[in-house]
């Protein structure tokens, strides 16, 4: 019962924090949103950093796979295919997070795959995902994608 009072009471003060961020969150005076398209000024470091969460997620889903094939099937196996789904999820998402923090869009200078609000002003969807995740896509897609803070539209 102690476990579940513990994750209750974290899951509320992780919605408290997320508000307070929200509250906090100003979207930019000056908008980009009808500017023309702009060249990417890091191009490679951008395709890098995409095909590292594609790879990610591609990890992660090996991973609660594993996991799934291990509870129900329990074959020895799935421990070591686990492990290093496990293994191989942290060590690409250790590579993407400095990554994350380097790119930055250059006419608001925000992080472009950083989302540091539930709904940030200038989101485009893609596939059903919205923010950070979409600028992925679009990325790995090679379609131009938008700031999600300015709205400035880049061609990567």
């Amino acid at each position: 019962m102690s476990h579940f009072l513990l994750a209750f009471l974290g899951s509320l003060f992780a919605g408290l924090i997320i508000a307070l961020i929200d509250a906090k969150f100003r979207k930019p005076e000056t908008a980009f949103e009808h500017a023309t398209a702009r060249p990417f000024h890091h191009p490679i470091l951008l395709r890098v950093s995409a095909f590292v969460v594609a790879a990610t997620w591609i990890a992660l889903l090996c991973l609660v796979v594993s996991m799934v094939l291990g509870i129900f099937l329990i074959i020895p196996s799935f421990g070591a295919a686990f492990l290093w789904a496990a293994g191989a999820t942290v060590g690409l998402a250790l590579i993407y997070t400095p990554l994350a923090f380097t790119l930055y869009c250059q006419s608001c200078r925000r992080h472009l795959l950083v989302q540091w609000t539930t709904e940030p002003p200038f989101a485009e969807k893609q596939h059903g995902l919205n923010g950070w995740s979409a600028i992925i896509l679009r990325v790995l897609m090679r379609k131009s994608f938008r700031c999600m803070y300015c709205g400035q539209r880049y061609v990567g």
